[in-house]
């Protein structure tokens, strides 16, 4: 009897301890962390790649080296040499924090000062044309952007690489282009830069030539880069005022900044190629339609805002009569 109550007690304890051990499996244990693990699992969000902002100017900066030189409203004369202005150019380059402009009307003596005195933190590229020796020449923030290609065309049929005129033409006309790639972020986007004829009737057919590029340049920047749809910025003195054939052949192919900014424009009264001007008060600034200096974009740049600065005037406040065309300015971003 008593050997009967040992072996119960002994077979009791057994279920107890094989019961413990059931309980505390590894597998057990295993299993509880990896759920709770896959549950509880952070996700990390890719942030957006940044988009560059830029400042891009167009300025005729008048080819003229006149050290005598009339301003219209008044009997004044002020020094009109490419040396004076030149200085004042530079203050408006760095007072207004340019990245790139569009310059027309670069001759000879302005070539020189870009080589010898602009700011040393731009750099340029550019050509002269055949009979002028004028050229549109581009200048950049060499820090901030590379030149990947660059190139010209004239602005006749077939849009050649070498000088060409229009039998029609007062002088051959050109564009200069250029391929940036922003250093910092890596995005590409191509610039135009040109200075259309001051004859009317040819007008149409260069503003034809000039838009009738841009898909090959942008084919041109997805075989060699790899980027579709390369967003474009064309800038220049077009001789052209609003609503005319030229002006409506290149609105249709790109948006006219100052229409397209979302913040601050001007009105299209402006002239934007007064001459040189004398102004007691800004009320004063010539408002007479004459708007022909233009800085177009692809639909897909912002246009964050859009301004004249009058340096054909005696305001201009980075010395008075830079030029006698105004300087246009769009703040864009590139998309």
């Amino acid at each position: 009897m008593k050997h009967l109550k040992k072996i119960t007690v002994l077979l009791l304890l057994l279920s107890l301890f094989l019961v413990s051990c059931q309980g505390n499996k590894p597998e057990d244990t295993d299993t509880t962390v990896t759920d709770v693990t896959s549950e509880t699992e952070a996700v990390t969000e890719v942030p957006p790649a940044p988009k560059t902002t830029m400042k891009v100017m167009s300025l005729n900066v008048w080819g003229g080296d006149s050290s005598t030189t009339t301003v219209d409203g008044s009997n004044k004369t002020v020094d009109g040499t490419i040396e004076t202005r030149s200085e004042k150019l530079n203050a408006l380059l760095n007072g207004e924090n340019i990245d790139i402009a569009g310059l027309q009307e670069m001759r000879l003596d302005w070539k020189t000062w870009m080589r010898k005195s602009m700011d040393e933190k731009y750099a340029f590229v550019g050509k002269s044309t055949r009979e002028t020796g004028e050229g549109g020449y581009v200048i950049y923030l060499k820090d901030k952007y590379t030149v990947k290609d660059s190139g010209v065309f004239w602005l006749v049929e077939g849009a050649p690489t070498s000088s060409a005129k229009d039998p029609n033409s007062n002088f051959d006309r050109m564009c200069t282009w250029v391929i940036f790639q922003v250093i910092e972020t890596g995005e590409y986007f191509l610039f135009m830069d040109t200075h259309l004829d001051t004859v009317d009737s040819v007008r149409a057919g260069q503003a034809t030539v000039l838009v009738g590029q841009i898909p090959v340049l942008q084919q041109t920047v997805k075989e060699n880069y790899g980027v579709d749809n390369c967003p474009v910025i064309l800038v220049g003195d077009m001789n052209s005022e609003i609503d005319t054939e030229p002006y409506n052949i290149m609105s249709k192919a790109l948006c006219d900044s100052r229409v397209y900014s979302k913040g601050a424009t001007i009105a299209r009264d402006y002239s934007t190629s007064p001459g040189f001007w004398y102004c007691e008060t800004e009320s004063d600034v010539k408002r007479n339609g004459h708007y022909i200096d233009y800085i177009f974009v692809s639909k897909s740049i912002t246009v964050k805002n859009h301004k004249m600065i009058h340096t054909a005037t005696n305001l201009c406040p980075y010395g008075e009569y830079i030029s006698d065309h105004n300087a246009m300015i769009a703040e864009i971003q590139l998309p």
